[in-house]
């Protein structure tokens, strides 16, 4: 900065010497040499740039919660991915809640039906401050995230818990049966970790008739179950009407 000073300075005298003594303008060479001095010392300014430009690093930070249905499924941890949340903004910041939505923390249960990171990234850095990710480690577009949104970013991973349970993955049912028709369902069961039974139980409803009561063996994954089969502990009787699924 002492140099732009000492230049503009220089060009200060040159211009009083030129337009006041060698041109002899007097008043009017005053006014000119002025122009000429601002003129040469912007550009010099410009042309050194003495103002830094910084990423300013500190700040409240960040904390962008995973509000994914997997958070709170079974084994999820979501009261525990809360509870730190609130303690990492503690002293200031913001939680926001990102799934297949990126909107503020406001305490209501998991309810997205995807968890992809990307778009909540984005906004925590145009924030600035620090970035902190609470998350079970589910996130879908993990492997396409841009280099530049990741650096400097935490994690806070909270991993599921491997809980035996099981569940109803696909059922494939007519939209319409008529009277007498039989009834085909043909429906996939998943299972997690060590079952206390090996056996699960189909129960097909209409209102509030039952139909059928199945025990189907979870060592299979795939069933088609037809009420003409004969090969059922329990069969679906005829339709006395019209029902719908």
């Amino acid at each position: 900065m002492f140099s732009v000073a000492a230049a503009i300075a220089v060009v200060a005298l040159l211009a009083g010497f030129v337009y006041l003594y060698h041109e002899r303008q007097r008043w009017s060479g005053v006014g000119l040499a002025v122009l000429r001095v601002i003129g040469v010392g912007a550009l010099l300014l410009l042309l050194l740039n003495p103002v830094r430009i910084a990423r300013v690093t500190g700040g409240a930070p960040t904390v962008l919660l995973d509000a994914s249905l997997s958070m709170q499924a079974a084994g999820g941890r979501w009261h525990e991915a809360v509870d730190s949340a609130r303690s990492l903004t503690r002293g200031g910041g913001a939680i926001l809640r990102f799934g297949s939505h990126l909107g503020p923390f406001d305490g209501s249960p998991p309810a997205e039906g995807a968890t992809r990171l990307r778009d909540a990234l984005t906004a925590a850095r145009a924030r600035g401050g620090p970035t902190i990710v609470v998350t079970d480690g589910e996130i879908e577009d993990a492997a396409s995230l841009p280099p530049a949104l990741t650096p400097g970013t935490r994690f806070v991973l909270l991993p599921r818990d491997t809980v035996p349970s099981a569940a109803l993955l696909t059922l494939d049912v007519p939209e319409r049966v008529q009277r007498d028709d039989s009834l085909s369902l043909t429906l996939g069961i998943g299972t997690w970790g060590a079952l206390s039974s090996d056996t699960g139980r189909l129960v097909v409803t209409e209102g509030e008739r039952r139909l059928a009561l199945v025990d189907l063996p979870l060592a299979t994954r795939w069933w088609k179950f037809q009420n003409s089969q004969p090969s059922w502990s329990s069969s679906i009787p005829p339709i006395g009407r019209d029902a719908s699924w």
